[in-house]
């Protein structure tokens, strides 16, 4: 039991998770931010006092366009807040010193020249390049 822990906090799992937290976390507060700070000068603009109110309606059935332009305007916010993240991340990610095995995809260091676990002779990767399976 205790190792089944022990490989839980090894795991990507709680780094899953901790990230999953932090979404929710800012999502919410791009959601407040939308609703009490972007969307009161939307109102101003469309001289509504409430944002429910902005609709229209076909053959009585009333379209509520509101939600969905706030909607729109949290998806843009976190994406702006996102794309940033994601790239310093995979910046990261290639500056890591390590590479993966092409046989058992086992993370290794970038100089070495045989595999730990399956023992496959690697080649050297050039910074600009990708492994090549050759061997040339």
């Amino acid at each position: 039991m205790l190792r089944k822990l022990d490989d839980l906090a090894r795991s990507d799992l709680i780094v899953v998770a901790v990230g999953l937290l932090l979404a929710l976390a800012t999502f919410e507060l791009v959601r407040a931010t939308v609703e009490n700070l972007i969307m009161p000068i939307i109102f101003g603009l469309f001289g509504q006092s409430e944002f429910p109110f902005l609709s229209f309606t076909i053959n009585n059935t009333e379209f509520a366009y509101g939600f969905v332009i706030s909607a729109a305007i949290a998806f843009a916010i976190v994406c702006l807040l996102v794309i940033p993240l994601w790239k310093a991340h995979r910046r990261y990610e290639g500056e890591s010193g390590t590479r993966d095995c092409p046989e058992c995809l086992t993370p290794i260091p970038s100089a070495a020249k045989r595999c730990p676990e399956c023992t496959a002779v690697l080649t050297q990767v050039s910074s600009s390049s990708s492994f090549d399976p050759s061997g040339g």
